[in-house]
């Protein structure tokens, strides 16, 4: 390795493979996709989601979800798109069949 190298983690393709999953069977859309450096080495993402189900057969509507802080743009993105799939299993609207999320004490299915 390189002095001037760094080292970035490899982004999570199966969270965004499973939140596009979802998106396409709930008609889910991603309206913006934002990273933004707070300060240097410090990254946030907001999502602006729009087709989120909503209770009692109301219209669907547009949330933001924003990732955790990161040191690497790509894993803010991550912890964004977990957000989502965190937000739509704890509001009972998916399932997610998957031991590896780290929100899901017991198997779920889409």
């Amino acid at each position: 390795m390189d002095d001037g190298e760094v080292l970035t983690p490899p982004m999570d393709f199966h969270l965004q493979t499973t939140f596009h999953t979802v998106a396409e069977k709930i008609g889910l859309a991603v309206q913006e996709e934002l990273v933004m450096e707070l300060r240097p080495n410090e990254y946030t993402c907001k999502l602006k989601i729009s087709g989120i189900p909503t209770r009692y057969g109301r219209q669907p509507i547009t949330e933001d979800f924003y990732g955790d802080f990161s040191p690497f743009p790509s894993k803010t993105i991550d912890n964004a798109y977990n957000e989502v799939l965190k937000r739509l299993t704890t509001a009972k609207m998916i399932e997610i069949n998957d031991l590896s999320f780290p929100f899901t004490s017991k198997p779920r299915k889409i």
